[in-house]
């Protein structure tokens, strides 16, 4: 059974203890630690999008390109709807929150989609594979530019600051960072796709381990950040709690906004399916590295990203649910 468990969700097992580490020992990790993540982070971040590009479907991404009744609902709601979802949780709420969970709110809402989980569970429960891989994938290469850009003009609007020391978002070094940091090793992955599509293919669950991995490495580097900075100690112990409640809250409100779409859209009842899985679905493994070029230098970052490392479980757990009951509901029929 623990077997099974770890197997499944040994990232999620980790936490705990990458966070109980960081409490203990920041030195190992914080800025200037033992473990130079001024440098070590950077390379994480390289080697997850060179991974990510090597593992991009692309056939299926022009297979199904011309879903553009798809493609409006997804993208639509996870850069417009889901953010202003954000807003609206930040306006009710916000003046109760520190304004790192009130960050970390807004940062969760305007996120791309994941692409691993949406494509599984829209296979699992029976929807369009191809569909929910080309809006995941193009979810992801928008969000690299959207994303930045809507938390600026996001928390601009609530007249919170960005940036270490208050200073403000630095857009230049941002967009130079994206650049080095995710645009250029995406594409150096697509083009090794070209020589090793095949053999990543075969090894994909290794490779999406190995990528798991530096994400862990790059949370376990905030959490030391955050503790050398004591911001932990700031705000008590109800702060996952209310983090928790955020991200209820805007899971069950962006699947209702959703599902309204997709009826208002008149999409088929696979393509609902996964119009649904991504773009309610926010995505860990490109969420975790942007934040890092985005707030780096910030030793708040730990507190920000957690909506959404509560959020990427619930989501899968909530989700894994839901594709086992319309998989089994068609297999009844």
């Amino acid at each position: 059974m623990f077997k099974k468990i770890w197997a499944q969700h040994w990232f999620i097992c980790l936490l705990p203890v990458a966070f109980a580490l960081a409490w203990f020992a920041p030195v190992i990790a914080s800025k200037g630690g033992w473990l130079r993540p001024e440098l070590t982070t950077k390379l994480g971040v390289g080697l997850i999008f060179v991974l990510q590009g090597l593992l991009l479907p692309t056939a299926a991404m022009r297979a199904a390109i011309g879903q553009v009744r798809l493609h409006a609902v997804v993208q639509g709601m996870t850069f417009v709807g889901f953010p202003l979802l954000g807003l609206a949780v930040a306006a009710l709420v916000g003046r109760w929150l520190p304004d790192e969970l009130r960050i970390g709110l807004v940062y969760l809402s305007v996120l791309p989609s994941t692409v691993s989980s949406a494509a599984v569970l829209t296979a699992s429960a029976g929807g369009n594979i191809a569909g929910a891989i080309c809006n995941a994938v193009l979810s992801s290469l928008l969000g690299i530019v959207l994303t930045p850009a809507l938390l600026a003009v996001s928390m601009g609007l609530q007249g919170v600051t960005l940036g270490d020391a208050g200073g403000g978002v630095d857009a230049g070094r941002i967009i130079v960072e994206l650049l080095k940091l995710i645009l250029a090793p995406l594409l150096v992955g697509q083009l090794l796709r070209l020589r090793l599509g095949d053999w990543a293919t075969k090894h994909k669950k290794r490779l999406g381990t190995l990528s798991t991995a530096v994400i862990l490495f790059i949370v376990f580097a905030a959490f030391c950040d955050a503790s050398k900075g004591k911001v932990w100690t700031q705000h008590g112990a109800t702060l996952p709690l209310e983090a928790l409640a955020i991200a209820g809250g805007l899971f069950a409100a962006a699947t209702y906004a959703t599902r309204a779409l997709v009826r208002a859209a008149g999409l088929k009842a696979g393509d609902g399916i996964a119009a649904e899985f991504c773009a309610v679905q926010k995505t860990l493994a490109s969420g975790v590295p942007l934040a890092g070029v985005i707030f780096a230098g910030d030793p708040r970052t730990g507190l920000i990203l957690l909506p959404l490392l509560i959020y990427h479980p619930l989501q899968l757990t909530l989700h894994g649910a839901m594709a086992a009951r319309l998989a089994r509901s068609k297999a009844a029929a």
